[in-house]
């Protein structure tokens, strides 16, 4: 049976979020986790400044849980690497425990890198990642606890999720009105995640579908960021989300992941679109098409 870190703090668990969980070929080896130094992980405005990670310790071979957290590497104004955008959890603006000899800095321009044992750049400032492990309890005296009740334990080294290059060669196409906010990527986030969903359009109205056929009659209405478009595509018919440099992000029928918050939609009752919900997902980064439609479809 695969045993799981014996770690006092598990106690904190949180339980109540769906796990997924992996096989582990063989148990690794038990160790006590070292404590966390209180002021590890508080990165200093100065460029190349490398400083050691919040860390319990966990290396290759040790015991690990088996559950995965998928997030994007944000970094907050005190200086932490925290995990936005996080599914399923920790809680919002997650505080994180890496594995032993993790560290990070900032490059000349600013964003921060994380650097594995190694002294390689493993991921930056705005990357998508995943990665084993487990929640567990956070020092309430931490400096990176975030004044959370739970940190995610990493027991497996953090993996680069990559996302789909945009394509700065779309030609023009028909115009597609898309309702946008004022939102933009210098101001806080919200950091919720909106999955399990296609990009559906229906004449002239994008909306959010669920991609499980039982709930195919779901729509939900997206806001985009401010300078966002849309197109049909002169090519294939399909209609195109472009970013504010009009660099095509997602194309109808893709699998979305998408950063930000559902909230009260004001233009639900007068909109033409009909989104069947009074609610929005207002999109505050992190689009990411998670499954691109094939060539050839037609909308």
């Amino acid at each position: 049976m695969r045993r799981v870190l014996p770690i006092a703090v598990l106690g904190c668990l949180l339980a109540a979020v769906a796990l997924v969980t992996v096989v582990l070929a063989s148990p690794g080896r038990a160790r006590t986790p070292a404590p966390v130094d209180p002021a590890d992980g508080v990165l200093p405005a100065r460029p190349g400044v490398v400083v050691p990670l919040p860390s319990s310790g966990w290396e290759p071979g040790d015991d690990a849980m088996g559950a995965l957290l998928t997030g994007v590497v944000r970094v907050t104004a005190d200086g932490c690497v925290v995990a936005g955008q996080a599914e399923p959890m920790p809680p919002e603006g997650g505080a994180l425990l890496w594995p032993a000899g993790w560290s990070a800095r900032r490059a000349a321009d600013g964003r921060v890198e994380i650097l594995d044992p190694g002294g390689g750049v493993a991921l930056r400032e705005g990357d998508g990642f995943s990665v084993g492990g487990g929640g567990g309890g956070a020092a309430s005296d931490w400096a990176c606890s975030q004044g959370a009740a739970g940190a995610w334990l990493m027991t497996d080294d953090p993996q680069k999720i990559p996302a789909p290059a945009p394509d700065p060669t779309a030609g023009p196409g028909t115009p597609v009105r898309v309702p946008t906010s004022t939102w933009t990527p210098d101001q806080p986030a919200m950091t919720d995640l909106f999955t399990g969903r296609e990009l559906a359009a229906e004449g002239s109205c994008v909306f959010g579908r669920p991609t499980d056929p039982a709930r195919a009659g779901e729509r939900t209405a997206i806001v985009w960021p401010a300078g966002w478009t849309a197109q049909r595509s002169a090519a294939d018919g399909r209609v195109e989300i472009l970013d504010d440099l009009r660099r095509v992000m997602l194309r109808e029928g893709d699998h979305i992941w998408l950063g930000g918050g559902l909230r009260p939609y004001p233009g639900a009752a007068t909109s033409t679109c009909r989104p069947g919900t009074a609610e929005a997902f207002i999109v505050h980064g992190g689009v990411t098409a998670t499954k691109r439609m094939t060539p050839g479809f037609r909308g």
